[in-house]
């Protein structure tokens, strides 16, 4: 899991998430998981959620990141 371009968590997975009869991804919102809890939706600022078939390394974040939204350094010696 990666935030602003930088690795917050890894993990390997025992086995494949098998996606196999899912019909729906709730992000963000409350969906049948929170009903119990009344939660019916996410007013946090998700502006970017990308799920990927692969594991990608760190420098293929920052390729994605800086080919989309290139960053422009501020400060001297940013």
């Amino acid at each position: 899991i990666y935030f602003n371009g930088v690795e917050m968590l890894s993990a390997t997975l025992s086995a494949p998430i098998d996606w196999a009869g899912a019909e729906t991804l709730y992000i963000g919102a409350g969906g049948p998981t929170f009903d119990y809890w009344d939660h019916k939706s996410d007013y946090s600022a998700i502006d970017e959620l990308r799920i990927f078939d692969k594991a990608l390394t760190a420098t293929d974040i920052q390729i994605m990141i800086n080919a989309i939204n290139p960053y422009i350094p501020t400060f001297p010696g940013e």
